[in-house]
């Protein structure tokens, strides 16, 4: 006969990560317009789980005219994961010394640029401003410790 149930309380699961499953997250402007299958912002482009966070207020705007003052730290800073940026944007935007002021930045502060590199952009123009192929940003992606 099976010995009746004891007081013992139930087993719970303590400490972890908030997020599983996810190998690649991806920081996103707040941005409208559509996400093709290819775009970043596609979930479907990625062979494996993504997860996509939007930072309130990070428009295209504030970003590169505004410096991007006071989003870096709600954004990047308290994180311990590798930090890789893929920029994607025209030519003008990618040259603009303002951009160039905030590589110079994230660079400094030890994290990753990649890309972008030389193709045909949203706009139909050809330039530097092209976000990598996803491809090869996952290449990268499975490279990091």
């Amino acid at each position: 006969m099976p010995s009746p149930p004891t007081n013992t309380p139930p087993r719970i699961a303590h400490g972890g990560k908030a997020v599983y499953g996810a190998r690649l997250g991806i920081l996103m402007l707040e941005a409208r317009f559509p996400r093709i299958p290819g775009d970043m912002g596609n979930g479907s482009t990625w062979p494996f789980p993504v997860l996509y966070k939007v930072g309130k207020g990070a428009s295209p705007d504030r970003v590169v005219r505004q410096r991007a003052e006071g989003l870096l730290d709600s954004l990047i800073l308290s994180t311990r994961a590798s930090v890789a940026l893929c920029p994607a944007m025209d030519a003008e935007m990618w040259e603009h010394q303002a951009t160039q002021a905030n590589v110079k930045t994230i660079v400094g502060y030890g994290y990753k640029v990649w890309g972008p590199v030389k193709g045909e952009l949203a706009s139909g123009k050809v330039g530097i401003g092209r976000l990598l192929e996803p491809d090869e940003i996952v290449r990268r992606v499975l490279k990091q410790p």
